[in-house]
């Protein structure tokens, strides 16, 4: 299981992911983090979750 940038237009994407990938969710809206209770910017990119079969 992977969380990583919904980067679809990329390479990586083409060649790793989706001939691989047994399931993608596409997350709505953007991550936000936070540090030692204190919200920080949310991320600069949209994310998504692939699992991949064993």
């Amino acid at each position: 299981m992977l969380l990583i940038p919904a980067r679809t237009d990329t390479k990586a994407w083409h060649e790793y992911i989706f001939p691989f990938a047994a399931e993608i969710r596409f997350l709505k809206g953007r991550l936000k983090y936070e540090l030692n209770g204190v919200a920080k910017e949310a991320s600069p990119f949209p994310s998504a979750v692939i699992l991949f079969e064993e």
